[in-house]
């Protein structure tokens, strides 16, 4: 009978020990079931967000109506003010959004649960705040519990879901287990926006920086047209017509306008092939060479390992400071002068160089005003500025005041580095 019992009670036992498997796993089951449908709502819900300020409030909203939470701030880290700005709530407290900037709560990094939670970077939970120092209120509310939890994408805190209630240990591992799976979901959304916005802010500035260059090249044509230089042109052809030199007249108004026709064409192309540039350059420099009368000597070399066929550079960039050098270096000198051009190619560099044996900066500055000429060289800087920073490659210009022996003035010496852009047919196909 003793026997009989046992077994009896030993399947009882057996039994309760089964029907509690089998409510514990239904309890698992139904949580997972809610973990998926709350990761599937807010999933969905973050989708359309397209600004921080909505996936805040959204969800702040949310946690309070789906799991019924008292109050619910959200928090996201100003790198400027390094403050963690509350910038989104609901619940009991009222709205966030519907408080002045001035009367939300932001926290120092290190400062309350919110500040310890990004600070560490790992969630916290609090059953009994009047047993935690770090607890911090703002307003006559006192929470007994509280759970914050860090908005971290790609190992960097973003922010921090803060979660209050008024009963202690109100918060499960079910509860924590939930809050953190929404708040990697919004981690994620929020950085998905802030890359979005960073893309769209570079796109607004490659498209300035395109208006710029646009302007720049209006500017570069009105001063390329160089009143000096058309009117000393026109004297020079008045001259021989006067000493009855008229195929020398003839000779220079026909390169005059060929020379205008080139800076016309030229003017109108972003790119030029490194031929085109240098046929223009060396008829401009025979003109000069021919109006001052022969008083400089000059000479243009190329390196032969550039394709200046299929090689480009924006259009009359050099211009100006091969003008600068002749008019105030080399045409205010005494005695016979040198201009030296250079193109080479370094790894992935145009290196041009502009080289006179002029009268120097310094003396040119005494003797005339080089306003007009300042300007062509600054549009020419800024020209190679933009150029660096359209093609993320090196760029500048270099000017080096060259001395003799006894300290006097050896003329100047522009360098001008370029990036080496190939394969002229495409890109002017382009």
């Amino acid at each position: 009978m003793a026997i009989i019992q046992w077994r009896v009670h030993h399947l009882q036992y057996r039994q309760m020990q089964k029907l509690e498997r089998q409510q514990l796993e239904i309890e698992s089951y139904r949580r997972r079931l809610e973990l998926e449908q709350i990761s599937s709502f807010f999933s969905g819900s973050l989708l359309d967000k397209r600004t921080t300020q909505d996936v805040l409030d959204s969800v702040a909203k949310d946690l309070i109506g789906r799991l019924g939470f008292e109050n619910c701030m959200m928090y996201v880290w100003d790198e400027e003010q390094e403050l963690l700005v509350q910038q989104g709530g609901y619940g009991v407290k009222g709205a966030i959004d519907s408080q002045s900037d001035t009367d939300k709560y932001h926290l120092e990094k290190n400062r309350g649960i919110v500040g310890a939670a990004v600070s560490s970077a790992e969630t916290i939970v609090v059953n009994d705040t009047s047993q935690d120092p770090r607890y911090v209120s703002a307003d006559d509310i006192i929470s007994q519990s509280e759970l914050c939890v860090p908005l971290i994408s790609n190992n960097h805190v973003l922010g921090a879901i803060n979660i209050e209630q008024s009963q202690k240990n109100f918060f499960t591992q079910h509860h924590l287990q939930i809050v953190s799976t929404i708040a990697a979901l919004v981690a994620s959304r929020l950085e998905a926006i802030q890359l979005t916005a960073a893309r769209h802010q570079k796109e607004l500035e490659l498209e300035a920086a395109a208006r710029r260059i646009t302007e720049t090249e209006l500017s570069m044509l009105r001063s390329q047209m160089n009143p000096h230089f058309i009117f000393n042109s026109l004297n020079s052809i008045q001259k021989y017509i006067w000493e009855s030199k008229q195929e020398d007249a003839a000779e220079y108004l026909t390169k005059f306008a060929r020379l205008m026709r080139s800076i016309l064409e030229a003017s109108g192309q972003k790119l030029v092939s490194l031929q085109k540039e240098l046929s223009l350059l060396k008829l401009y420099v025979e003109l000069e060479h021919r109006r001052s009368n022969g008083g400089f000597d000059y000479t243009i070399t190329i390196d032969p390992a550039i394709d200046v066929t299929n090689t480009t550079l924006p259009p009359l960039l050099l211009q100006p400071f091969i003008e600068n050098a002749i008019w105030h270096g080399l045409n205010p000198k005494e005695t016979q002068g040198e201009l030296h051009i250079e193109v080479r190619r370094a790894n992935h560099n145009l290196i041009c160089l502009v080289d006179d044996t002029g009268v120097g900066r310094n003396a040119s500055k005494k003797l005339k005003d080089a306003q007009h000429t300042s300007m062509g060289i600054a549009i020419s800087n800024q020209r190679v500025e933009l150029l660096k920073k359209q093609t993320a490659t090196e760029a500048n210009v270099v000017v080096l005041d060259k001395l003799n022996n006894d300290g006097t003035a050896a003329g100047t010496s522009v360098t001008i580095t370029l990036p080496l852009i190939e394969e002229y047919a495409k890109v002017h196909d382009c």
